[in-house]
């Protein structure tokens, strides 16, 4: 009787010793499969790149907004000559609607005449009224005023008034970033607030590309 009570209780003993080593094992592997599947994922996987891009709302969405630069080139045939670096910030008070501020630092040129500097400032207000995934169409019309060291257009003056408008397009480039072209009226008059008020009406064309911010 005493060998068999000894012998149950070294079962009992190698049964508790091995469900223990059996426990660690299992533990063991499960702390191993978690820092095997942490690793797997990548730096760059679309978790987290989406987390850290969840800052930026996409682009015509309300609240966003966006800067851009590019060049304007605009010309009213055989009178007056325009180019120009232009940019400009616009921001999304309504879905695809925006109020933006552009400025132009270029050259103007009458026929005839030597060019001079130009420099003009504008609040722009922008219409995508076509939107889809990748381009977007717009309206924009915006009254601003420019300044040339040069009379614009001939006999005018150099200080003038810039009204404009223009339908043009987006289209994506990538994260964030996107293509700017437009075709538009540009107008150039001192809104008789000098002794003679000839007027500038120019076809201009912008391209630029800007990003979401």
């Amino acid at each position: 009787m005493r060998a068999l009570r000894q012998n149950l209780i070294g079962l009992m003993i190698r049964a508790w010793v091995g469900g223990v080593v059996m426990a660690g094992a299992s533990a063991s592997a499960d702390t191993l499969d978690l820092v095997l599947a942490r690793a797997a994922v990548p730096s760059d996987s679309p978790v987290t790149e989406a987390g850290s891009r969840a800052s930026v709302a996409a682009f015509g969405t309300e609240g966003s907004a966006d800067w851009w630069i590019g060049g304007m080139a605009g010309a009213e045939v055989g009178i007056t000559n325009l180019a120009a670096v232009r940019g400009g910030v616009d921001w999304f008070v309504a879905t695809d609607f925006s109020i933006g501020l552009q400025a132009d630092l270029g050259w103007a040129a009458p026929e005839g005449r030597d060019g001079g500097m130009l420099v003009g400032i504008a609040p722009i207000l922008r219409w995508h009224f076509l939107h889809r995934d990748h381009w977007t169409l717009f309206a924009e019309l915006g009254v601003g005023a420019a300044w040339t060291t040069t009379r614009i257009p001939v006999g005018g003056t150099r200080f003038n008034f810039s009204p404009q408008a223009g339908l043009g397009a987006t289209f994506a480039l990538g994260d964030d970033w996107r293509l700017r072209t437009v075709l538009g009226w540009y107008h150039m008059s001192n809104a008789r607030t000098g002794n003679n008020n000839p007027g500038l009406d120019a076809v201009a064309i912008t391209i630029g590309i800007g990003r979401s911010f």
